[in-house]
């Protein structure tokens, strides 16, 4: 969309402007929790979010990502995302194989994500109701 387009509805239109305050307020708070997640929280569990993200957008349990998309997601090295999953994957909580990820225990992934996963979760939700991606709109994290 041409950015005049976009400033002229934004400031013609009260919808226009709350959706994008909203969703700019999202990626801020996402860039916020993801800085303190990278500092405090172990590479399996930042794995389990990015899994359970992505689920979320894409409404299965099935994940397409390989271990060097999910390292460059998380700004960590490959080994770190393959010692992670394979964790992840020896708990029973999913699948992996050449970039096909499958959730097997999603409350049990849950359990093993830090809480950053729930507040990313809440906060999209409270901001952005109408909309079900979480993932989609992660371009920050």
């Amino acid at each position: 969309m041409p950015a005049g387009v976009l400033k002229r509805e934004f400031n013609r239109a009260d919808t226009t402007m709350r959706v994008l305050l909203r969703y700019t307020q999202v990626l801020l708070a996402q860039a916020a929790q993801r800085a303190i997640c990278v500092r405090h929280h172990l590479i399996a569990q930042q794995v389990a979010v990015c899994l359970l993200q992505h689920a979320d957008c894409s409404g299965s349990d099935e994940v397409l990502m390989t271990q060097e998309q999910i390292a460059l997601r998380l700004g960590v090295r490959r080994e770190g995302v393959n010692d992670g999953a394979g964790l992840l994957q020896r708990l029973g909580l999913i699948r992996y194989a050449r970039g096909h990820v499958e959730v097997l225990d999603r409350d049990g992934l849950e359990q093993q994500a830090c809480e950053c996963y729930a507040v990313q979760r809440d906060e999209y939700q409270r901001l952005l109701p109408a909309s079900s991606c979480q993932r989609c709109l992660e371009a920050v994290a």
